[in-house]
């Protein structure tokens, strides 16, 4: 196969192929890769879209096993290229590339295939949605010709330009299933807007007026005739009854060309939908022909429980909204208790996990859909004990390691080549290869890992200094994030440090050692020999508890600075002292009982990390289970109580973050995992 796309090339941009091949009928198969995106069609109907996401110098290709028709069949496809670095993929501009078997003959991508710049979807500036998840979606269906059919005649069409020739590799995981879901409509009413420059804020600033339903359709269920006496404008909001992810899909029927600006979230707490926050834009537009128009939306899945339409018509008639449902295919392991309570948190960790992972684990369904290490270690672990999904784990994994710089730091989101490194995440990635060998026994993997996880280990060796511990530095774009908690963060104006500072942290110290650790288990284990760590885990323990452990107070400290351990003492720097081995064995029923009993002097942790209390607390065995329990029913089920469908970034909730807190956070479904490995095992 070789890449191909038209000859102007732009940033943000989607180009229509058509390539007809003649067939004897009967099984056969396709191929198809993008280096962006791409929307498959045969002879006019649509049949896959969803490219594997990974780095330029690897692409991978889905294989379609399809039934040709006898005679002459139209392979069409709509590519698209970002064209530009985001959070999760990197600019690359070679296109697309595919390849056809049929009847024993086969065809390649080559400059015959036929292409152009796409005629509905708008090409080149518009806004962002967020710095990850990239460009928003706008598309005017009125300047459709269908050329997806077989027997279109075509129009504007010309030779593609061949961009590259390299080897493509197969899917390393399944393809992820659709599934129509249909919303339900929770109000409607009256809109205008001001004057705004795009139509997020449009849409965020509108001026809405709510009525009851039967002032606009007498029926109580799809398809609603709209037919609204006035000439006002109107907006549908659509609850699809818990949070999701999808592609949307609209079934309308308008008198005349008709635009439809579209927005998506998790929550109505300001009676709306937030369209816009602090520059984030989650919105789409679409223009809709006269006539019945059935659209789908593949290019930007959604994640959200709420989507608002503001139609610029008030006559029409709604068949049907909602989403094309997109999920990995898992096989669930079942996980069945009396507790009514422990079955709904497991249940809801659950779903929380399957919204947060596609082509990898991702962060957040709906603002960021970013695979980070920490974030992930969370979610392969709570996996373990929910799916038997082992290709995934290992896929998103290999992703981890695919790119690694020089100075050991994984980049912060994978795939991308962001500025910004978090080298504790980068550690985490050591624990998370252990976390698969010692779950799945599959010790291959990790020698297929070993030269890339021994390279890590030695640039953070290096930054040992002469006391002996890792030196806090910000320099080379490197953030110190711990938690989203106060000074734990280290962002933002969180805990600056100052150029002459001589600063040191715990919890960095407590991820280096418990790497170091889990790199020499996967030595043991795999039979290599470990020439890098040897002894020094163990003095850097030693040398941590003197430092950082308070006397007086029998707690430690988060961190040294200047020589002098600070007056900050968090509930997540004491379970690292204890999870890492640096808090010595005789500290450690103290620690424990003042963790347990929720010690005013400890600054309390964030959802993210209750995964390592909860791995101490039940390390003592059944001594502690019963408050792990009714601490999780307390936290979760607090979320629960308020109306959670999936669980939250923070249990501030969505107005964390200036209003943009996530209520659907993969790292959040800990429950699965502790229900799953200690709970009801």
């Amino acid at each position: 196969m070789k890449w191909i796309w038209i000859d102007d090339v732009e940033e943000n941009q989607y180009a229509d192929f058509v390539f007809d091949f003649k067939s004897d009928g009967g099984k056969s198969v396709i191929k198809v890769a993008s280096c962006g995106e791409y929307v498959l069609f045969l002879n006019g109907e649509f049949v896959s879209c969803g490219q594997y996401n990974s780095y330029p110098e690897k692409k991978f290709y889905d294989k379609i096993i399809f039934n040709a028709i006898k005679g002459i069949n139209r392979v069409a496809i709509i590519g698209y290229l970002p064209n530009k670095n985001t959070c999760n993929e990197l600019k690359d501009g070679r296109g697309i590339a595919f390849s056809v078997e049929s009847s024993g003959l086969k065809y390649e991508s080559d400059e015959n295939v036929l292409s152009r710049k796409s005629l509905v979807y708008k090409s080149g500036e518009t806004f962002r949605i967020t710095g990850n998840i990239g460009y928003s979606i706008h598309s005017d269906l009125s300047k459709n010709d269908n050329f997806v059919k077989n027997g279109i005649k075509l129009s504007g069409f010309q030779k593609s330009v061949v961009t590259d020739v390299s080897p493509i590799y197969h899917r390393p995981i399944k393809k992820l299933v659709l599934e129509n879901k249909r919303g339900t409509v929770k109000n409607i009413g009256f809109f205008s807007y001001e004057n705004f420059c795009d139509i997020a804020l449009q849409m965020q600033n509108a001026y809405m007026s709510t009525r009851r339903f039967n002032l606009f359709s007498e029926e109580t269920d799809f398809p609603y005739n709209i037919n609204c006496k006035t000439e006002k404008n109107i907006f549908i909001v659509i609850d699809m009854l818990r949070e999701t992810t999808g592609y949307l899909d609209i079934d309308i029927e308008v008198l005349q060309d008709t635009r439809i600006d579209y927005c998506w979230g998790e929550h109505l707490d300001d009676l709306r939908v937030r369209a816009e926050i602090s520059g984030r834009r989650f919105a789409g537009s679409v223009i809709l022909k006269k006539g019945r128009n059935k659209y789908t939306e593949y290019f930007c899945r959604l994640g959200l429980r709420y989507l608002t339409l503001f139609i610029h018509s008030n006559k029409f008639i709604l068949h049907s909204v909602g989403l094309k449902e997109c999920y990995y295919p898992n096989k669930k392991i079942e996980i069945k208790t009396d507790n009514y309570l422990e079955q709904k948190i497991y249940d809801v960790s659950v779903h929380t996990l399957e919204c947060c992972m596609h082509e990898h684990y991702e962060d957040c369904a709906w603002r960021e859909q970013s695979q980070y290490v920490m974030d992930s270690r969370n979610q392969i672990l709570a996996g373990f004990y929910a799916f038997k999904n082992k290709e995934f784990v290992k896929a998103s994994i290999s992703l981890m390691f695919e790119k690694i710089y020089d100075d050991g730091n994984i980049p912060l989101m994978q795939p991308s080549d962001y500025i910004l490194k978090i080298p504790d995440f980068s550690l985490v990635s050591i624990m998370v290869v252990k976390d698969y060998t010692e779950f799945t026994g599959d010790l291959s993997f990790a020698r297929s890992l070993w030269e890339k996880m021994k390279f890590i280990i030695t640039k953070f060796k290096e930054r040992i200094d002469d006391n002996g511990l890792w030196r806090r530095s910000d320099k080379d774009n490197q953030w110190h994030f711990f938690e989203w908690t106060y000074k734990m963060s280290n962002a933002f104006g969180d805990n600056p440090l100052n150029e002459e500072d001589v600063q040191y942290a715990l919890p960095s110290q407590a991820f280096l050692v418990a790497a170091f650790d889990a790199f020499v288990w996967i030595a043991k284990k795999i039979g290599r020999k470990d020439d890098v760590v040897g002894g020094l885990a163990q003095r850097i323990k030693k040398t941590a508890h003197a430092l950082f452990f308070n006397e007086e107070k029998k707690l430690y400290g988060t961190y040294n600075t200047n020589g002098k351990t600070e007056n900050h003492f968090s509930e997540f720097a004491n379970v690292l002292a204890i999870y890492s081995g640096i808090c010595p064995i005789k500290e450690r029923k103290a620690i424990i009982s003042r963790i347990i009993n929720n010690d005013k002097e400890l600054q309390k942790m964030s959802l993210s990390n209750y995964l390592y209390k909860y791995e101490v607390l039940l390390s003592y065995g059944e001594r502690y289970k019963s408050f792990v329990r009714e601490e999780i029913q307390r936290v979760w089920g607090e979320m629960l109580f308020n109306k959670a469908t999936a669980f939250f970034e923070v249990e501030e909730g969505a107005d964390a973050f200036y209003y943009a807190g996530s209520l659907c956070h993969g790292w959040s479904a800990i429950p699965a995992y502790i229900y799953g490995k200690y709970i009801f095992n």
